[in-house]
């Protein structure tokens, strides 16, 4: 299947910033899952994180809000950031990208 997000234009309103690097939106994530037959599910930070049936759920994809830097300086301003977090062996680890390496958040109680 192939999935089309205005994949042939040099400026696409997919990404937010305007440098064009980076922070796409969510509708290239949710094609991005189904070409590999996940699905989406929307879950707004102001719902019960305790109702999530964790069996039932590969990972977590979130957005955000992240410090901008330009090289080794730390720049007065944020930014939304797109990140992963996934169970391996009983353990849930921090997948974000910024990070050198993954780090381990714990258990599934370590989540809420």
């Amino acid at each position: 299947m192939e999935i089309g997000l205005s994949p042939s234009t040099l400026v696409t309103p997919h990404k937010k910033s305007m440098l064009g690097n980076g922070n796409y939106d969510v509708n290239v994530i949710m094609a991005a899952l189904q070409t590999r037959g996940f699905e989406a599910v929307w879950w707004d930070k102001r719902r019960d994180v305790g109702s999530i049936e964790l069996s039932n759920v590969t990972g977590f994809i979130l957005n955000v809000p992240s410090n901008l830097r330009w090289g080794p300086l730390m720049l007065p301003l944020k930014r939304q950031h797109w990140m992963g977090v996934r169970e391996v062996g009983g353990v849930y680890y921090n997948l974000d990208s910024k990070l050198r390496s993954p780090q381990p958040i714990g258990a599934p109680d370590h989540l809420r």
